[in-house]
């Protein structure tokens, strides 16, 4: 169609033109066909800039790839690694999470990446307060799969390994989760004890803990700048356990503390924590209790194969792997308590092996032990696989006193302390590429040998106590009694002696509790309060002292144990610790006793009974 001199001419089928004069529409619609070919045109040669420069973008974004990918990992072989004869190295994971909590895989999921990653076990630690019973150990997919803890306090995480399920809920006070871990004969291990997210440090160094984590996959994206995470998160998805490997870096603080602590003569065995999820996402509260948000947004990044091929711990064992789930599952946890456990970085090179020992009058110790005090002197060796370039150091409490550049180290020393000291620490590191100072990130990381004197396992400090003095006045147990309490519980008082609480907490995750609560004189100038308590189960309650205020009443708390048998227990007031943020220091002001029932310590939803047969304020 074209309009010529206000003229619409068409060309038939036939090959002939006719025309009729145009309309205005008619004008619109010639002048709109007329402009069709250029417009196209354009369109087009628009693409083409779009495309060329989201290619030309891209092509950039490659080059950088490239050019800041991380070098593959070595390899070095493991067979020409020859352990001590009578032993056997097993290579595994701690510190893994699943759905259960808040992870993304299975526990069949978790087996199979480990076996893909080559190892022979994986101790699994979703969040809870060990009240649910562990699963049984098992082998999946040829991989021995050990059920953990991590249990959150209030200074932090703990895991706790090789508990059967605890009569109630753990939780709470740190030093209460402590001694109940080791009363019920499981293993503690402070976990990610340096996060930059508080909420997840452990700041409870004062406590007998077993171990602790040296290095934790999860802290160490924590601490990364933004660009670095958007460079390891693009160099993942082409080499993802070498980019995971570039976030580590040597825990200063962390190693120097247990340097400090073996000074003073605490075991304590270093562990390295995975911390996998499989996830990368962003919820409310990112990890610090065992809830789970069904909108939160995630990515199943990195894999657990890939954390599992990052790092991995080695334990040196007695005997052959008979492959017996609960058999080898004690032996794993009897080889961690010990402290025969090492760390290797497997994301700088892999097949890695190491064996570290004292030999004192032809006796061998292992990491973990405490040499004898006729050992004057010792031989200590270090044997391993390691590559050329590597550098074997020992150290002494944190200082080098020995290395060497090939597969092994032979060191003589004198076993005795200097000043200040009531122990040393002897460990083995495996160091890779040029370091002068010795500072970087150990390929390869050993547990002490201890020399000297070491501190004895004891009770947390502000225990409570049966005597200590004082003057002792009885309170009423018959009269003045209250029961106080959420709104979803149920509590009773039945007047005594002895006075006995009844309670049901509510079933909901709500914040539920039950006391018992009287008005008591002379608080305020008491050193301690004695009670005789018992319940209907092993139980752990709260002794609340309270201010009455204005705005809102201070209150001061302490948890003690209680079982069916009475039992005589003296709290100093000095040990209550303040209840919530806005009440600090000593008890002060004090006019109110309450025993409380709450959900840090007791099942939600059953019933149960606590008996106070004696109460006593002593000045």
């Amino acid at each position: 169609m074209t309009i010529r001199s206000g003229v619409w001419y068409r060309q038939n089928p036939d090959g002939a033109w006719r025309g009729r004069r145009a309309t205005e529409a008619d004008a619109r619609r010639g002048k709109r066909d007329q402009r069709q070919p250029e417009t196209g045109r354009e369109v087009v040669t628009t693409r083409r800039r779009v495309l060329t420069g989201v290619l030309a973008v891209v092509a950039v974004a490659a080059l950088l790839v490239g050019a800041t990918l991380p070098s593959r990992a070595r390899a070095v072989d493991p067979s020409a690694f020859t352990p001590m004869a009578g032993t056997t190295i097993v290579r595994g994971a701690y510190h893994v999470h699943t759905t259960r909590s808040d992870g993304s895989g299975s526990l069949d999921d978790v087996a199979r990446a480990a076996a893909a990653a080559g190892l022979d076990f994986v101790i699994v630690s979703d969040h809870g307060d060990a009240a649910r019973p562990p699963e049984p150990p098992a082998y999946r997919a040829g991989v021995l799969v050990v059920d953990g803890v991590e249990i959150s306090t209030a200074s932090g995480h703990y895991v706790a390994l090789g508990l059967d399920a605890a009569p109630y809920p753990l939780g709470g006070d740190p030093a209460d989760v402590v001694a109940d871990v080791a009363r019920l004969g499981g293993i503690g291990i402070a976990a990610h004890p340096d996060s930059s997210k508080p909420a997840l440090r452990w700041t409870r160094w004062d406590l007998p803990i077993d171990g602790f984590e040296w290095v934790n996959g999860d802290s160490e994206w924590r601490d990364e700048s933004w660009l670095a995470l958007s460079r390891t998160l693009a160099h993942y998805f082409v080499r993802p356990v070498e980019a995971l490997a570039t976030l580590f870096d040597r825990p200063h603080p962390t190693l120097e503390r247990w340097d400090r602590l073996g000074r003073e003569g605490r075991r304590l065995v270093a562990m390295a924590g995975a911390d996998a999820h499989a996830r990368l996402g962003w919820r409310a509260d990112d990890g610090d209790d065992d809830t789970v948000d069904p909108a939160r947004l995630e990515l199943k990044i990195p894999s657990y194969e890939s954390v599992f091929r990052a790092f991995s711990l080695q334990l040196t064992m007695p005997g052959p792997w008979p492959t017996n789930a609960a058999a080898d599952a004690g032996r794993v946890l009897d080889a961690i308590r010990l402290g025969r456990v090492t760390t290797t970085v497997d994301g700088l090179t892999t097949g890695g092996r190491i064996e570290f020992v004292a030999v004192v009058e032809g006796e061998t110790w292992w990491p973990g032990s405490l040499l004898p005090d006729r050992a004057a002197r010792a031989v200590f060796r270090v044997s391993t696989n390691a590559p050329d370039g590597a550098r074997i150091v020992l150290r002494r409490n944190g200082l080098v006193v020995a290395r060497s550049s090939g597969v092994s180290l032979t060191h003589e020393a004198h076993t005795g302390l200097q000043a200040g000291e009531r122990a040393a620490q002897w460990r083995a590191e495996v160091l890779l590429g040029e370091d002068p100072g010795d500072a970087g990130l150990p390929w390869m990381l050993t547990n002490a040998i201890y020399t000297g004197t070491l501190q004895d396992r004891r009770d947390p400090p502000g225990g409570t106590t049966v005597n200590g003095g004082g003057e002792a006045r009885d309170v009423d147990l018959a009269a003045g009694w209250h029961v106080e309490k959420d709104s979803a519980a149920d509590g009773a008082i039945e007047a005594g002696p002895p006075m006995t609480l009844r309670y049901r907490l509510a079933r909901g995750d709500d914040d539920t509790w039950v006391a018992a609560a009287r008005r008591v004189d002379g608080l305020d100038a008491a050193r301690a309060i004695e009670l005789e308590v018992s319940s209907d189960r092993p139980l752990r309650i709260a002794v609340q002292l309270r201010a009455p205020g204005e705005a809102r009443d201070a209150r001061w708390r302490r948890s003690i144990l209680v079982g069916p048998q009475p039992a005589m227990l003296r709290v100093p007031i000095d040990t209550f610790v303040p209840v919530g943020r806005s009440v600090q220091g000593r008890p002060a002001g004090v006019r109110d006793v309450l025993i409380v029932v709450d959900r840090v310590n007791a099942l939600r939803g059953t019933p149960g009974t606590v008996s106070l047969h004696a109460l006593r304020v002593v000045q």
